[in-house]
């Protein structure tokens, strides 16, 4: 709705006391965009496709999970706020009972799962909601459905497993979890159906725009009446070297995708390339230098305006004597890697500060509060409150590595994911042409090529399949997640394909790289390229995301580096550590998960990793004996906040399925073991690998444009003069 607001006011003349009729008049107009509330923070966790975030998972109010300090001890939960999550479109889940697997899904959730998608396997074959039941991998604390004013508390601590109702048979409130849950008028309240950029996107088309970026900037401050600052810590700044002091956008790409302006027109919605380069060397602000924002259209060497905010990419980072703090809503345009210690401080909107990327955002190691001491996360108006929205996508953790990758593997900065440019390139099917990395392709018969980065020999043929006769190259669990993605975007968008206003949008690993999918109907991971279970998807008309650095201002080695250096390398993370602040909260005898406090938006991905330190099928699992095999986090990761994207992996496995029982004869694999895993008498906390602790605050903390809020689209304030 578009309420237009017009003013007039008229000068009286003093001296006369009456009105006068040539009395000078001045008209205010205002245009007012006023839309439906974005909910999707209502939800710890919420995303189009969920996938590898549901295996040894806790999802808990976070004031409730600290206050009971893990328990399930009715006195400490009873009572206490249910959190939300939802799936719109898929859910993909591991289950024990068709793969004999041992290992299998235990999530426990503090409130209710809202499913508008299917469930399914790792051979994608669907799971019934009677599955679901009687396998038992999800279990949840009941809601209380006394009295509608108690709906959303939960009651009793003995966990129940999933009983879902199905919407399309009829549903009522307040239930655990619900199936096809409606698209309007759901009886437990509004799902939303789409992820904004947290960037107004005015023209739709799944980009941000450089207009749309400076006007988010100048609504912002008004909305706020201050500039987001950054105070302390270390705040580097790859300064963007572009000719018009902004990123280069290319020639429009026309799309056959509509959609209505502001002005109620239907327009095409056109794909606008952008070519992003930046200074090598990188700039260290001051406290006084980055709150200080030039005015108007900045010089080349401009590194903080009213125009731009942080002209390039960042590296932030704080530490337990020099905390980062963020203060207000802050804009990079770029990427941010951030680590270490935050503070923030918004005397606008409580204890709260935002930082909006406008590509990536690499969590690089721990991100937590400073409190200045010992946070009390049971009482979240006494922390910060911090938000990353990001443009482009989000990535925490090791996500370079491939599968598999060894102790040393994991130490080696060198060994990320191979680059598919080479083994699928884009001159691949074209005559005599040689690769940068020395490939040689022809068109005839099959050619072996060698690449010493993959210490094997390779075969093309003219259809583009590949077999080898050397080593294998294994494929990253993001890189396969990616291709996962992007086959259900295309199912999704072949589905819609009469939407005349659906645009589609794709992933690439590299923005050097072609976007592929996987072809496998039943395949969930792909373990090598070699399968030959990847097809390449090319269309100028469809978007594509990439996760690598934009316009390449660091490298990936880079990146896994911070990493390396922040967690595998450092000593307060060692087995065995002395330093108190590195104990897992729920077990002070082990270290501590990789700690993520931040509420996470994107429109596009967030995909976090988290890997084993032990090998699950030799070591035992008595606590303080593990080995350092692998990474020192063991996999588990906590994040107190809440997560939503439209495409979501966290995958986090745990150092084993509870803390007695090892693979073998006394095993748990069936069903009964599942619900056994969360009884009242075996409370786990200690061994889960995500713990998602929703942060309520969340809910008003990224006030989306069109998400509920009544924003200015346009004002025009004639001049003085007779009316």
């Amino acid at each position: 709705t578009i309420l237009q607001v017009e003013s007039v006011g008229t000068h009286r003349d003093v001296i006369q006391g009456t009105l006068n009729t040539q009395a000078t008049t001045r008209v205010v107009t205002r245009n007012l965009v006023v839309a439906p509330r974005f909910a999707g923070l209502d939800y710890a966790l919420l995303s189009n496709q969920i996938n590898c975030s549901l295996c040894h998972t806790k999802i808990m109010n976070m004031e409730t999970q600290y206050a009971s300090s893990g328990t399930n001890n009715i006195g400490l939960l009873d009572q206490t706020p249910i959190v939300k999550i939802a799936s719109l479109r898929q859910t993909d889940m591991r289950v024990s009972y068709t793969s004999g697997m041992w290992d299998a899904p235990d999530t426990l959730i503090g409130g209710t799962f809202y499913s508008r998608g299917t469930f399914k396997d790792q051979n994608q074959n669907l799971i019934s909601g009677t599955q679901l039941t009687s396998e038992g991998q999800l279990q949840f604390f009941r809601r209380d459905s006394s009295i509608p004013e108690k709906y959303n508390k939960l009651i009793g601590a003995t966990p129940v497993a999933a009983a879902p109702q199905d919407c399309n048979l009829g549903c009522s409130a307040p239930q655990n979890m619900y199936l096809n849950y409606p698209l309007t008028g759901g009886v437990d309240g509004e799902l939303v159906s789409d992820f904004p950029l947290p960037i107004y996107d005015t023209n739709q088309n799944r980009a941000v725009d450089n207009d749309e970026w400076t006007q988010a900037i100048l609504e912002t401050v008004v909305d706020e009446g201050v500039y987001g600052k950054l105070l302390g810590g270390t705040k580097q700044v790859y300064l963007l070297s572009s000719t018009n002091n902004d990123w280069e956008p290319g020639t429009s790409i026309p799309t056959t995708k509509t959609y209505v302006n502001d002005a109620g027109a239907t327009v095409f919605k056109n794909i606008i390339p952008y070519t992003v380069t930046n200074s090598a060397i990188p700039y260290t602000f001051s406290d006084v230098e980055f709150n200080t924002y030039a005015p108007g259209t900045p010089a080349l060497n401009a590194k903080l305006t009213a125009k731009h905010g942080v002209r390039g990419s960042m590296i932030l980072s704080g530490t337990a004597a020099n905390p980062l703090t963020v203060s207000g809503s802050v804009y990079v345009d770029g990427d941010v890697i951030i680590s270490g210690k935050i503070r923030t401080s918004d005397p606008t909107n409580g204890p709260g500060g935002k930082i909006f990327a406008r590509g990536n955002i690499y969590i690089v190691g721990d991100l937590e509060y400073d409190c200045g001491g010992t946070c009390d996360y049971a009482h979240a108006d006494t922390i910060p409150r911090l938000v990353l929205a990001a443009g482009g996508n989000i990535l925490i953790g090791d996500y370079l590595s491939t599968q598999g990758a060894t102790k040393s593997d994991l130490l080696n900065a060198s060994y990320i994911e191979p680059s598919t440019k080479k083994l699928f390139p884009t001159n691949a099917f074209f005559p005599n042409l040689t690769n940068p990395g020395g490939l040689q392709m022809k068109v005839g018969p099959v050619v072996p090529f060698t690449d010493p980065t993959y210490m094997g020999s390779w075969f093309r043929s003219i259809g583009g399949s590949l077999s080898n006769t050397g080593d294998d190259v294994p494929v990253s669990f993001v890189a396969t997640e990616l291709a996962n993605y992007n086959r259900e975007e295309q199912v999704f968008s072949t589905a819609v394909g009469t939407d005349p206003q659906y645009l589609p949008r794709y992933y690439k690993f590299r923005s050097i790289d072609p976007a592929f999918r996987t072809t496998s109907p039943t395949a969930e991971l792909i373990d090598r390229y070699s399968t030959g279970s990847f097809t390449q998807l090319a269309n100028p008309q469809w978007v594509y995301t990439s996760l690598s650095p934009t316009g390449d201002w660091v490298s990936e080695s880079f990146i896994k580096q911070q990493w390396i250096n922040n967690v595998e390398n450092n000593p307060d993370r060692a087995f065995g550590a002395p330093n108190a602040t590195s104990k897992d909260p729920w077990d002070t005898s082990r270290t501590k998960p990789l700690q993520v406090d931040a509420i996470l938006y994107s429109a596009n991905s967030v995909f976090a990793l988290a890997r084993g330190n032990t090998n699950v099928n030799q070591d035992g699992y008595n606590t303080g004996g593990k080995v350092g095999k692998r990474s020192v986090i063991a996999g588990r990761l906590t994040i107190n906040g809440a997560v939503v994207a439209s495409d979501m992996g966290l995958f986090a496995a745990g150092d084993a399925p509870d803390g007695t029982i090892k693979p073998g004869s006394n095993a748990i694999t069936n069903s009964n073991g599942n619900k056994q895993r969360w009884s009242s008498n075996n409370n786990k906390d200690g061994w889960v690998g995500l713990h998602i602790n929703y942060d309520r605050r969340a809910a008003d903390a990224l006030p989306l444009r069109g998400s509920g809020l009544i924003t200015e689209l346009l004002r025009a304030d004639n001049a003085l003069g007779n009316r």
